[in-house]
């Protein structure tokens, strides 16, 4: 695993694999974090009592910043 699946995991939960797919995964209680193996790129799907502080919390761990051009 790279760098950030190991901050998701360590914020989020265990890592969940699933060979038959080549799917990794983690579910929070708000989003399910999902990419192929080998980690990139990933896909949030949020659940529906995600929080914009659960998005915010999650931004954070990844380093994502929204910038406007």
């Amino acid at each position: 695993m790279n760098e950030l699946w190991n901050r998701l995991a360590m914020r989020y939960g265990k890592i969940r694999e699933n060979p038959m797919f080549r799917v990794i995964e983690i579910e929070s209680e708000f989003f399910f974090a999902r990419a192929v193996v080998g980690g990139n790129p990933i896909t949030v799907i949020r659940k529906r009592n995600c929080t914009p502080a659960a998005i915010a919390e999650l931004h954070l761990v990844l380093n994502y910043a929204n910038r406007c051009i």
